[in-house]
């Protein structure tokens, strides 16, 4: 899908962060939003694709990718998973995975954690963008 944005000429979707990096390392792009976990795996796994890539901009910190379940989730499983992540968190015979994955720590979640990326968003909308996909 194409369209036309408030600074950019094109607006190219490839449907996923991997597909945005190739894109950007063909030509296809100019320029992609992708999240630091997933650059730094295909970093790590993949170094090809990111060997001729410029990090140009950070957006600021914010949490980074959620642990999400379903709205209907009852407590109980909720206190469950919480606690196998604590688990996940704390035992030294994971820490392999852990790096593997980049978790540094897993945080409860708190209301006004995702402030960062509301402040982004707002910030797009100023700026003439207003749907972030």
């Amino acid at each position: 899908m194409r369209g036309r944005g408030a600074f950019f000429a094109e607006l190219v979707e490839t449907g996923a962060h991997r597909a945005s990096i190739v894109a950007v390392g063909t030509g296809k792009a100019d320029l992609a939003a992708i999240d630091r976990v997933t650059y730094a795996t295909i970093a790590r796994f993949e170094p090809a694709l990111v060997a001729d890539l410029k990090i140009v901009a950070l957006s600021p910190a914010s949490p980074s990718l959620p642990f999400v379940t379903a709205a209907e989730t009852d407590a109980e499983t909720v206190a469950a998973l919480r606690s196998a992540l604590d688990h996940v968190a704390a035992d030294p015979a994971l820490a392999a995975v852990r790096e593997t994955l980049f978790l540094a720590g897993i945080i409860p979640a708190e209301p006004d954690a995702l402030t960062p990326i509301s402040t982004l968003e707002a910030e797009a909308v100023r700026a003439g963008y207003p749907t972030l996909r």
